[in-house]
């Protein structure tokens, strides 16, 4: 009987373990793949949506805004490190460097930056912790601009692997027990024994899991109902644990389900069952909230659509009261599904609930701030590592004082700056390396900041450690500690390039307000010499040539005439003077004011002239353009009283962005000519450098300089859209370099006029004449008068046009000045011209041809211009080129 029960039981229990152990084996390994493959479907989720945020910092090279997103994803389970890399494989933002530089000792061959495609790779570092590597190509328009990664902790999915085997070896030993019983149940169906045994496990089968099988003999059967009742004691114990385990689920005061991506709740607990019933399959909104449809921001669809890590919310449910909840990603089966925990926040009362919390619940809450702490030191060492980079890569100084004012700390760039070490400058007071400018002010400011606790922010002159100064600008706050003020932490930044532009822009400004001055005098200097012209012409009529005072009034008609030269220059200074733009060539220009000056400058200086070959021509007037060399030598030549050498020299030049002389200029990239005029003399000092394109601005003595020589070639090279740069030394002589830019394209421009000798020609018609200055409308009345025109004298626009309104049939022409108060030349001249679309109209302004008023004015209709002063020659002959004129 033993021998059979002995095959039994050994042929029973031998199959059920081969059984149990393939099967157990088979488990385990689906439960790891299933494990595993979850993860890593969560993790490429989360590294698509990390790739396409990265985008836009690649675009604009700023990664800091998307460390907020980092830390939230390395915030998830089993998350080791969050990164983003560029094609090179730099690092361009993270969460945790340090575990990350653990990784990079096992780093693979970036084949996702070069092959553009996403991979997976399980490796280990040198701690021998597991770790699922995903990375993502960062793609722009289908180019590889970088690589997303994520690194799992495979630990976890090993220890869940390890209570897996545990469960099943459990299930094993379960199943081999079970496989005993049978057989003894087997054999006493033979015998009383097995029959027992049968009759035992019957019994245990119903759920009676207390019940022991009584069989007591020291045989083999009783030795296996021994150990058969020993197994049903372990398996009641896990029973009752697992029993416990789902009362504690149950007796939680939450709600806790399980809710698919449709919404569609899988499983609840107690908590829910009694308060809104069974599921039934039905959806989490109708559930809950009786809703007909979700939310229109569904925070569920967030974590399924959007990968978001959690979300947390209040809603009113069909019972009327008011839930918090929180929900997160899980994996179950290898998918992932929404837990939500849903708790009535309606008395708020979870502060006494939680007193009442399992032991298990607030061990959990114990390792989870554990986690966070761990988490956060992280964040922490990150955080300073990421500051001290900034720290020691700062271009601006960066500095700590105590309250002292003493230096306790500085920044590379701050040694570079001042050139002193850190043991050089530590312990030293701050003021020690002011100027003495500063030195009250920066000590007021240091105590406002101790004392009051402000932040405030100053410009300072530093002492490098040759001796020399450069501006800072200087922003000093608090530091605290404890609620009290124990130091000063200070930003500083080198402003020597800021000034440098400030002064240029301010000299700019300067010399544009000057010229606005300056056309404004000589237009209305114009206007006065325009009256003392024509009186004297009108004196000159009247008088008999051999009369003496024909020639007192010859003798004010040119002084008159020389001062409008003076206005002339002043003009051309303001840029308001015409260019009569045609193509020049600068070495002919050259060549004839140095023939014209040949006898004038002293056989002392040695003239140089070295032209370029094949020079493009420049677009300008000839006239001026000589003007421009003409002042330039002279003013060299003035320079060397004593004899050296004047060099001229003509070059083609291209400027590019970065040319020095094009910043200087504010000028556009582009081909010039370039004029350079250098003399050995003199030199000039800094001061006077700074002024030397002033109007009326002269070193020489009294008598010997209007101070108008180089204000005019300022204005004529500005008017000609070049630019003008001068360098100079006192000893070391001076060098103007003179930019123009060359022509683009052959223009031809010209007035076809009538020719006359050079006698007044008079007429019969009548004029209109229409003028602001009374001096100017009297004189052309008795000019006009005298030459046997009838006139008609209109003091501004509104006077004109009700005048011609009524005799527009008898006039014949109006003579309009362009500047007037109420309406100005060109209102004048189209309201004139809607009562006489045949008008004839000659224009006359102390500005001269080329202001936009006046060729705006001519491209209208007007028939003809006239700059004051002019003489009664040109006065008459403009009038009958225009009334002959059909």
């Amino acid at each position: 009987m033993k021998h059979i029960l002995s095959k039994i039981i050994f042929l029973v229990t031998g199959t059920v373990l081969v059984v149990a152990s393939a099967i157990g084996w088979i488990t385990i390994d689906l439960l790891e793949t299933s494990l595993e493959d979850g993860l890593r479907k969560q993790g490429v989720v989360l590294t698509e949506n990390l790739a396409a945020n990265s985008i836009p910092c690649f675009i604009t090279d700023r990664f800091a805004p998307l460390s907020s997103y980092i830390e939230s994803l390395a915030a998830q389970e089993n998350v080791v490190y969050v990164m983003i890399r560029d094609n090179s494989g730099r690092i361009k933002a993270h969460n945790d460097l340090k575990r990350i530089g653990e990784v990079l000792t096992h780093d693979f061959a970036l084949d996702t930056v070069e092959n553009g495609k996403a991979y997976t790779r399980v490796s280990t570092d040198d701690n021998g912790v597991k770790f699922l590597d995903l990375s993502i190509p960062v793609l722009f328009e289908s180019d590889p601009m970088g690589v997303a990664q994520i690194g799992y902790s495979l630990e976890s999915l090993d220890v869940s692997a390890a209570t897996a085997r545990n469960h099943v070896f459990v299930l094993m030993l379960v199943g081999t027990g079970i496989g005993i019983l049978l057989a003894v149940l087997f054999a006493r169906f033979i015998t009383g024994p097995i029959k027992k045994l049968r009759e035992g496990a019957e019994i245990i089968g119903k759920g009676n899991l207390s019940y022991k099988v009584p069989i007591a003999t020291r045989d083999e059967i009783g030795q296996f109902a021994e150990s058969f009742n020993k197994m049903v004691d372990s398996v009641n114990k896990s029973y009752e644990e697992l029993k416990n385990c789902t009362f504690i689920i149950d007796s939680v005061d939450s709600g806790v389900m399980l809710i698919s991506s449709d919404h569609e709740i899988l499983q609840t607990n107690r908590f829910l069952l009694e308060r809104f019933g069974a599921v039934d399959g039905q959806k989490c909104y109708k559930y809950l909230e009786d809703r007909q449809g979700p939310c229109e921001h569904c925070a569920l669809d967030a974590i399924y659509d959007k990968g978001e890590p959690s979300f947390s919310k209040e809603f009113t449910g069909k019972d009327k009261k008011i839930y918090g909840s929180t929900g997160s990603p899980i994996i179950v089966k290898g998918e992932m599904t929404v837990a939500e925990i849903i708790s009535d926040i309606t008395d708020r009362n979870l502060l006494e609930k939680h007193k009442n919390m399992h032991a298990e619940a607030l061990e959990a809450l114990n390792r989870s701030l554990e986690s966070q702490v761990r988490e956060r030191t992280a964040e922490l060492r990150a955080s300073e590592e990421k500051f001290r980079n900034l720290y020691e890569n700062s271009r601006d100084i960066i500095f700590v004082l105590d309250i002292d004012g003493c230096i306790t700390d500085i920044s590379p760039s701050g040694e570079r700056l001042m050139g002193l070490g850190l043991r050089e400058l530590s312990t030293r007071n701050f003021t020690e390396f002011l100027h003495a400018d500063n030195i009250s002010d920066v000590r007021s400011c240091i105590k406002n900041v101790i004392v009051h606790g402000e932040e405030l922010t100053l410009e300072v002159r530093l002492q490098r450690g040759n001796g020399s100064y450069f501006p800072v600008e200087i922003a000093m706050n608090p530091i605290y500690k404890d609620g009290n003020v124990v130091g000063v932490q200070g930003l500083g930044r080198d402003i020597t390039e800021r000034l440098q532009l400030k002064e240029q822009l301010l000299q700019a400004q300067k010399m544009e307000a000057i010229g606005t001055l300056a056309g404004g005098v000589a237009h209305d200097f114009n206007n006065l010499l325009g009256g003392i012209l024509g009186y004297a012409s009108v004196l000159k009529l009247h008088i008999d040539s051999l009369d003496k005072n024909y020639n007192y009034a010859d003798q004010i008609q040119k002084a008159a005439e020389r001062a409008a030269g003076l206005t002339k220059q002043l003009l051309a200074f303001s840029r308001k003077a015409k260019c009569e733009v045609k193509p020049i060539d600068l070495n002919t220009a050259v060549h004839n004011v140095l023939a014209l000056i040949g006898r004038t400058v002293s056989r002392e200086i040695e003239v140089s002239y070295l032209p370029a070959d094949k020079l493009p021509k420049v677009e300008g007037d000839q006239g001026q353009l000589e003007q421009i060399i003409m002042n330039l030598c002279l003013n060299a030549a003035d320079a060397m009283p004593h004899g050296g050498t004047l060099s001229i020299t003509t070059a083609s030049i291209h400027l590019d962005r970065d040319s020095p002389d094009l910043v200087t200029l504010q000028k556009k990239p582009g081909d010039y000519t370039l004029l350079t005029v250098e003399d050995s003399g003199i030199g000039i000092n800094k001061e006077t450098v700074s002024r030397i394109f002033e109007p009326f601005f002269t070193t020489k003595e009294t008598g010997k300089g209007t101070g108008l020589g180089l204000s005019m070639v300022y204005g004529i090279v500005k008017n000609h859209g070049g630019g003008i740069i001068v360098h100079s030394d006192p000893g070391k002589g001076t060098t103007f370099k003179v930019y123009l830019p060359i022509v683009k394209e052959e223009k031809q421009e010209g007035w076809a006029t009538k020719s006359y000798n050079d006698e007044v020609v008079s007429g019969t018609e009548t004029i209109m004449v229409v003028d602001d200055e009374e001096i100017m409308r009297l004189m052309l009345k008795s000019v006009l008068d005298c030459l046997g025109y009838k006139v008609i004298v209109a003091s501004d626009g509104k006077e004109a046009a009700e005048i011609y309104r009524l005799q527009w049939k008898d006039i014949d022409i109006a003579i309009i000045d362009i500047i007037m108060p109420v309406m100005d030349g060109g209102e004048t001249f189209t309201v004139l011209k809607q009562i006489n679309p045949q008008i004839k109209a000659l224009l006359a302004s102390g500005y001269t041809l080329g202001n936009g008023k006046v060729d705006k004015i001519l491209n209208e209709g007007a028939q003809g211009f006239i700059s004051k002063p002019f003489t009664v020659t040109d006065l008459s002959r403009k009038l009958r080129d225009i009334l002959d004129n059909p």
